[in-house]
């Protein structure tokens, strides 16, 4: 469905926001009709240019819905609304001015394990809950600088170590489809409708298992192709992050990735000068990785999440209440293909 954001549909999306937290986490799940919450991110940055809604309106809704829903699922637990809400103040002004950048204007997550500065980075660990770094990790400074507003940061296992999103810090992120089962702070907070991108990280899975069993889109990119540096354990120093199997990449509503309006995050190869292999990206004239989801026009959806969640079971629980669940022609899963390849997802 083409974009067409007015502001009757948005707040109207704002009455449904109100009322959710009164239902099931089935109901809570499927609520989808909430005008701007569950748009892909090319579709908000389209209405943002053509000012069918402000910065201050998407950021001021993101929180309301983060406020009104995450109290059940608890995956936005490292909150920056304050200088979201700033942000997004200027976001406006630029747009006004004809400013136009690849994600001017538009909110989002990252996950909990990148540095954004002056907010705690502790991957669970309560030793480190009070440490707050004084730089944006590199990939957070590119969001920034392509114009993104970060709301905040989403739940990880104590870690990073485990497919169950519990620590002592912030507790248990619940999958919105099942409040019983756990699933990863990113993938709950895009199946719930509180931003339409985050930026995650992948090593065995940390990217496409919540994926999966959230019903939203997930890329694990080639290795080195997106920088990690501030990343890293808490409380060290910034530096380029390296593992064998370790990558950034990012979570959307759709898996394909948008020609005209993308977002480059190349990461310095050893010799400390972006990589000029040929690839997909750098075929769409990008030195990295584009993070924009694309709009529906040219690709398949995945906004109508599987009743699946990852955690203790993998198993879809019976009496689902989304029937494309049980259905393998109408939701596909979209895992995405090995490390050292460059190729865009598909679902």
């Amino acid at each position: 469905m083409a974009a067409d954001l007015d502001r009757r549909a948005f707040l109207t999306g704002i009455g449904a926001t109100a009322v959710a937290p009164l239902l099931s986490a089935p109901a809570l799940a499927a609520e989808q009709g909430s005008g701007y919450a569950y748009r892909t991110s090319s579709d908000l940055v389209a209405a943002l240019a053509d000012k069918k809604v402000s910065s201050h309106e998407l950021v001021d809704a993101a929180i309301a819905r983060i406020e009104a829903l995450d109290p059940k699922i608890n995956a936005v637990v490292v909150r920056d609304f304050d200088r979201a809400r700033a942000a997004a103040k200027a976001a406006d002004e630029a747009l006004a001015k004809g400013e136009k950048k690849p994600l001017l204007g538009l909110p989002m997550t990252v996950k909990e394990q990148f540095n954004v500065a002056g907010i705690p980075t502790c991957w669970g660990e309560p030793e480190y809950k009070d440490w707050k770094p004084d730089v944006d990790a590199l990939a957070v400074q590119r969001l920034k600088a392509a114009g993104a507003i970060i709301l905040g940061k989403t739940n990880v296992p104590k870690g990073l170590t485990d497919w169950q999103s519990y620590n002592d810090v912030y507790g248990t992120t619940n999958n919105p489809w099942d409040f019983g089962r756990t699933s990863g702070g990113s993938a709950a907070a895009l199946a719930a409708g509180f931003a339409p991108l985050e930026l995650g990280s992948d090593i065995g899975g940390s990217l496409r298992a919540p994926a999966h069993f959230c019903g939203i889109c997930a890329h694990k990119p080639s290795l080195d192709l997106v920088p990690q540096r501030g990343s890293g354990p808490p409380q060290t120093t910034p530096g380029p992050v390296r593992g064998d199997m370790s990558v950034a990449g990012p979570m959307a509503r759709n898996a394909a990735i948008s020609r005209s309006s993308s977002i480059s995050l190349p990461a310095p190869t050893r010799s400390g000068r972006a990589s000029a292999t040929s690839s997909p990206c750098r075929r769409r004239g990008a030195t990295g990785l584009p993070i924009i989801a694309s709009s529906s026009s040219t690709s398949s959806r995945c906004a109508q999440p599987p009743t699946v969640s990852e955690g203790r079971s993998t198993r879809s629980p019976t009496g689902s209440a989304n029937p494309a669940a049980r259905s393998p022609g109408k939701t596909r899963n979209c895992l995405t293909s090995p490390a050292r390849r460059v190729t865009t997802s598909s679902c």
